[in-house]
């Protein structure tokens, strides 16, 4: 599988600490790094059972992988977690097929199941989501799996309350009490067998729809946000929307964000509508696009014993997450397999989807689009898509790329006259140790001394620089310390928000050369920092 220069590759990400539907542990301290480099890293095997195994009884199919992966038994979702016990008595005697995927990449195993039997099997009844025991909020997504020999789907009930035919369910918890609640779902085979699940949860909605407000909590302004001088412009973002491009949002964001700062009604995953894998926008397992929104717009960071928001650059901009193609290659029938094409044409369409957002049903707001992502080749599609945007008024904000410290290295689409190019900066003594009370360390006013380029920056055509080295932020299962240009590109779309709310509609040029000239000189030339650091108090003024 050939993977290329997608997503800004980010350098490194550093484990601090995890939360999972407002649970949370210790801060670790071992300082052990986990790679991030996004395509040569990432793997997906299925260890166990081995392909052409004869398996019966409760079989336990183990996944290696580098995110948390998907799996299917006959084409039929099972789980997502590294294992899951495979009741093969349930299932016919004879040949069945084991699939076990992460975004870009895959595994396919074909056993048989020798159970004696062959007869009718009682249908096998899983809650995928929510987990039992799990804590939910606003509107909550049930997902139910089923595998028989028929094709069945699943009765759903809350609270013994007959609620849908269906294998997922929207429940507003918001018209239920806060507390204990029960979710079953069953299914009944042509030979009048059935399963069932079970699974208890708690609804908490005190937190004014998601069991947790902002407002309640400690605010504390991070180094990142603080040396670009954020919290002096008294702009928030309001009455914009930043359209992300990139690989969705992990299944607890509500934990991180507010839910009213997601336009759920806009988001759209490409990767499914295309027949590429079945991830919807909010059931990303990499954490990229998590992350990226967290620079944009802050998140909710909790520890063992506190609980704080991490002030955003843009607080009240609203998000619009688009699931687009970000590989080449893949596993599984041709249809499933993405091309070089595929993957530019997508970025396009998701550009064009923003412009009808942008002229139709979002045409009360300001728009910039974030795109952290980069290529080496280029396309006509999306060179015209982006141009369309700019002369709508969309800013198109993308990251320069992570092959610093060359020259002539910056990445496609950055390299168009029609983005702003974003390198990344690091701040010196702010490294991958300072711990979660060092997010909010305090810098002081006007000295950028400090502030160097990173060398992994991507040098060549360059706009403007932000930070984009040791951001701590909420990746796939917890809080990592995370280095690209793939974070100094959405800080940049995040001042652009302040911007237009500062300003009102300009025209791209203006917003950009206006950020141009109020930005700091760092002393490298301009294709290593463009026209300096950004500021977002002189980018507002």
């Amino acid at each position: 599988m050939v993977h290329n220069k997608t997503l800004g590759l980010l350098v490194s990400l550093v484990f601090i600490t995890s939360m999972f539907m407002g649970a949370s542990v210790a801060i670790l301290s071992d300082g052990q790094v986990y790679s991030a480099l996004m395509a040569p890293n990432r793997h997906c095997t299925i260890t166990n059972p081995v392909d052409g195994a004869t398996v019966s009884g409760v079989v336990t199919i183990t996944v290696d992988a580098t995110a948390t992966p998907t799996i299917s038994i006959d084409g039929v979702e099972v789980a997502q977690a590294y294992s899951y016990e495979w009741d093969t008595s349930a299932y016919s005697d004879g040949a069945h097929k084991i699939d076990a995927r992460i975004p870009g990449r895959s595994d396919s195993i074909t056993v048989t199941v020798s159970n004696g039997g062959g007869g009718n099997n009682a249908p096998v009844v899983t809650i995928t989501s929510p987990d039992d025991g799990a804590t939910v909020s606003g509107v909550y997504q049930i997902s139910v799996s089923v595998s028989d020999e028929d094709t069945l789907t699943p009765d759903i009930y809350i609270d013994d309350v007959y609620v849908a035919t269906a294998y997922t369910y929207d429940w507003d918890t918001t018209t239920y009490s806060d507390g204990s609640h029960t979710i079953y779902a069953e299914a009944t085979d042509s030979g009048g067998l059935t399963g069932s699940d079970t699974n208890a949860v708690t609804v908490d909605n005190t937190g004014g729809g998601q069991g947790w407000s902002k407002d309640n909590l400690e605010h504390k302004l991070p180094w990142w946000n603080d040396v670009i001088d954020v919290e002096k412009t008294g702009y928030t973002g309001a009455g914009s929307v930043v359209v992300i491009l990139d690989t969705g949002l992990v299944s607890g964001w509500t934990d991180y964000f507010p839910q009213e700062n997601i336009l759920t009604d806009y988001c759209r995953s490409y990767t499914k509508e295309l027949g590429k894998d079945s991830v919807e926008w909010n059931e990303d397992t990499e954490g990229h696009g998590t992350a990226v929104t967290a620079t944009v717009i802050g998140y909710r960071l909790v520890t063992s014993t506190d609980e704080y928001w991490i002030t955003g650059v843009a607080e009240d901009a609203k998000i619009v997450m688009l699931r687009v193609l970000y590989w080449i290659g893949g596993f599984g029938a041709p249809s499933k397999r993405v091309t070089e094409t595929d993957m530019l044409n997508n970025w396009a369409d998701a550009i064009d989807y923003a412009r009808s957002l942008k002229s139709g049903a979002l045409s009360g707001y300001n728009m910039v689009v974030s795109m952290s992502l980069g290529y080496e080749n280029t396309n006509d599609n999306l060179n015209t898509a982006i141009a369309n945007a700019e002369d709508a008024g969309i800013v198109v904000c993308t990251s320069a790329g992570n092959d610093g410290p060359d020259y002539d290295t910056t990445g496609y689409p950055a390299n168009l006259q029609d983005t702003t190019s974003v390198a990344a900066a690091g701040y010196e003594g702010l490294t991958d140790t300072y711990g979660i009370t060092g997010i909010w360390t305090d810098i002081p006013e006007d000295d950028f001394s400090k502030v160097f380029v990173s060398d992994f920056s991507s040098r060549g055509k360059v706009d403007i620089t932000a930070i984009g080295e040791n951001l701590v932020l909420p990746y796939s299962d917890g809080y990592y310390y995370i280095s690209g240009t793939s974070f100094s590109c959405p800080q940049t779309s995040g001042v652009y928000a302040l911007m237009f709310e500062a300003f009102g509609a300009q025209s791209v040029s203006w917003l950009e050369g206006h950020m141009q000239s109020t930005a700091v000189d760092l002393g490298y030339d301009v294709y290593t920092q463009g026209a300096g650091f950004v500021q977002a108090d002189g980018a507002t003024a």
